[in-house]
């Protein structure tokens, strides 16, 4: 009788019957969080243009006469500060909420990019990787841990789902620039024919260019979207089918259970790969099939719509059959494919092979989001987020330097390609020891007095 007397009253305030919703009991919450999720996924590809790194350190490395090591290392940096910012970001949102930690990342890296455009040329590799490496890196960590958070706390139903939209606007982004980077850099490069000798000099005057600009570009589009980013209303109420854990983990508590670990280890295995092809594409490509820098970025570029594509595909496809069996296929597809590519040299062969890695790679950070959360609940999604996230910059570090170092060593980026692939096939372990933490896996030695 009490809930058909609360009914008549809601039909009389209303008109109608109130339906319940997986959020709140309002319709324009469920509108308004389409609304944030496509403003998230817009940002997202703003700061997805780092992705576009081998394009410019390619033409950076044949103008300036730097190795591939000197090349990459402004692309490690900035995906190593990457995590160090998505540390800092996750905590400064779930206190400040999203907006303000978003626009602070995008106006960062937008800077970091004129900023390196302007000084490279003169300055020389140190300020390239003080500026797009250091600032640009922590700028693009702010804004990618304030983006996924949000969208996962929005999205309690569909965790998987709405954590790969916002990660397929990263892959997005990467395939636009590398786009709109094919059509401006000759222009630029035709520009700086009139006061440079060569090719190569020209390249490089070109891309330096169009950092500087681009850089202008992604700060006036990334404060507009950055004002949508809202914090999600209080309290969720969880769908009835929604996998997420009632109970959340602080983030002193997920640093003191094995999964945490077992979780970091599995991002970062698969974060290596991607970061390895991403990082030296171009040149790998050059080196394998014997074709020109134009036709190897042209390649890449079609290839990287498998990242973007994987971050949604494989989101979804976790929430079907699982983290654990998702991630498991994630490994052991990658680890065939890195072993057969060391011996492809035909471009479109070679360019399938580097799809189906960013396929894999892209699904590892569509997954990840709704995996933390159905081990570690929502209530401190940025902060523990943002700790996962340091697995991406200690591979984004790690991975293409120890590529580029063996290339400069041995002459061929075959053997890093091998070596790859099998540090995949171990990492297939890893989903089979993970399982969702109980209270008691909490270690007994107290870390709240560092976190």
């Amino acid at each position: 009788m009490r809930q058909l007397a609360r009914q008549i009253i809601d039909f009389t305030r209303h008109g109608k019957r109130r339906r319940p919703s997986i959020l709140v009991d309002t319709e324009v919450a469920v509108r308004n969080r389409w609304l944030v999720l496509c403003a998230g996924t817009f940002l997202m590809a703003i700061l997805g243009a780092l992705y576009s790194w081998s394009v410019v350190g390619d033409a950076l490395a044949a103008g300036l006469k730097w190795s591939h090591t000197q090349a990459t290392q402004a692309f490690a940096w900035a995906v190593f500060f990457v995590g160090v910012g998505a540390l800092v970001g996750g905590r400064w949102q779930d206190r400040a909420g999203p907006r303000v930690v978003a626009l602070t990342g995008v106006v960062l890296w937008g800077m970091a990019n004129v900023l390196a455009g302007v000084g490279t040329s003169s300055l020389g590799a140190l300020w390239l990787y003080s500026t797009y490496g250091v600032i640009g890196g922590f700028g693009v960590g702010l804004g990618y841990t304030s983006t996924v958070a949000i969208a996962i706390k929005w999205f309690p139903d569909r965790p998987g789902l709405a954590g790969g939209i916002v990660a397929m606007g990263f892959g997005v982004g990467s395939i636009v620039y590398n786009l709109a980077l094919g059509i401006v850099l000759p222009v630029l490069a035709s520009l700086a024919g009139h006061r440079a000798g060569n090719p190569p000099q020209e390249q490089a005057r070109a891309a330096l260019a169009a950092l500087m600009y681009s850089g202008a570009v992604f700060v006036v589009l990334g404060l507009v979207c950055a004002c949508f980013l809202k914090k999600a209303p209080a309290p969720v109420a969880s769908a009835s089918r929604s996998v997420l854990r009632s109970t959340s983990f602080t983030t002193a508590e997920m640093l003191r259970t094995p999964q945490f670990f077992l979780l970091w280890s599995m991002f970062f295995a698969n974060i290596c790969g991607g970061m390895l092809v991403i990082a030296n594409a171009v040149p790998i490509i050059e080196e394998l099939t014997h074709v020109g820098a134009p036709l190897a970025a042209k390649a890449y570029a079609a290839a990287a719509l498998a990242n973007a594509f994987g971050r949604c595909f494989w989101g979804a496809v976790s929430d079907r059959i699982g983290h654990n069996r998702t991630y498991a296929a994630l490994f052991g597809i990658q680890a065939a494919t890195f072993i057969a590519m060391s011996s492809i040299h035909n471009v479109q062969w070679l360019a399938v092979g580097v799809a189906i890695i960013l396929l894999c790679f892209g699904g590892g950070f569509g997954v990840m989001p709704s995996f933390n959360t159905r081990y570690f609940g929502t209530a401190h999604m940025g902060s523990n987020y943002g700790v996962l996230l340091t697995a991406w910059g200690c591979a984004g570090l790690a991975a293409p330097l120890l590529a580029a170092r063996i290339a400069d060593t041995a002459g061929s980026f075959a053997h890093a390609l091998t070596s790859t692939g099998l540090l995949l096939v171990t990492a297939l372990m890893l989903p089979a020891l993970s399982r969702a933490p109980r209270r008691r896996d909490i270690a007994t030695f107290d870390l709240d007095r560092y976190v």
